[in-house]
């Protein structure tokens, strides 16, 4: 079992966006999403609940503290569409210089 509360809340919020469930709250409250999700089984081949577009912004707001602008948005997308892992738009947002400037996690 993974242990949820050692990871960062950007990488909590990749996991969540991989299966499907709500990205916003607390490091606490997406460590329990997760817990509870282990416990369901999980359907092979169900798409994701999340869209890349509303992933993308809740990753902008949960690392940036801001929208994504359209440029932004469409990057990511296009990427995302191109084969890239949600995991990599994650960790590409935080390793911004923006989000360092703003001391992201």
């Amino acid at each position: 079992m993974t242990d949820y509360g050692k990871l960062l809340k950007a990488e909590l919020v990749t996991l969540c966006g991989e299966r499907g469930l709500v990205l916003t709250g607390t490091k606490s409250s997406l460590v329990a999403r997760l817990v509870e999700s282990d416990s369901e089984p999980v359907e092979a081949d169900a798409p994701p609940e999340v869209t890349h577009e509303e992933f993308i912004e809740t990753a902008y707001q949960e690392i940036l503290k801001r929208a994504a602008d359209p440029d932004g948005l469409r990057h990511y997308t296009q990427l995302l569409m191109l084969g890239n892992s949600r995991e990599w738009v994650v960790d590409d947002l935080a390793s911004s210089d923006e989000a360092k400037s703003l001391g992201a996690e």
